[in-house]
């Protein structure tokens, strides 16, 4: 998402793509970060459980530039910028599964592949309409 000037900026951003049922009352507070996690079972393998996680946040930041001199006695004043920027991200993983079980390449895609058309369709239910990310697939 793109960054903001203010912390109730990027607060009023974040809270608009949060799903209605968690949405929380936001304004000034800092360093906001609300995770939800969506288990389900494998489309491979009943015994395999996967996380579907979601996270919303405000974070600030600090990108400190500077110039590298080739005389030591040259000064420099390094460039600080601090950014403030409204973040969704998706996270998808599996909980601890039995080790005899094996998954074939075509099953390992087909993990992979669910997982990807989740997060799809989560950043497509919440607004978020990323460019190229329906193409992914």
């Amino acid at each position: 998402m793109p960054e903001k000037n203010t912390v109730p900026d990027a607060n009023n951003t974040i809270v608009s793509v949060i799903p209605k049922q968690y949405r929380p009352t936001l304004s000034a507070e800092e360093n906001f970060l609300l995770q939800i996690n969506s288990p389900y079972t494998s489309p491979v393998d009943t015994g395999l459980k996967i996380n579907l996680i979601k996270k919303w946040s405000v974070e600030q930041f600090r990108i400190v530039r500077f110039a590298v001199q080739q005389t030591a006695t040259a000064s420099f004043t390094p460039e600080v910028n601090t950014s403030i920027s409204p973040t969704v991200s998706f996270e998808v993983n599996n909980m601890p599964f039995d080790l005899k079980v094996h998954f074939s390449k075509g099953d390992q895609g087909m993990v992979l592949t669910d997982g990807l058309q989740r997060m799809a369709a989560l950043q497509r239910d919440l607004g978020l309409n990323i460019d190229g990310f329906s193409d992914a697939l």
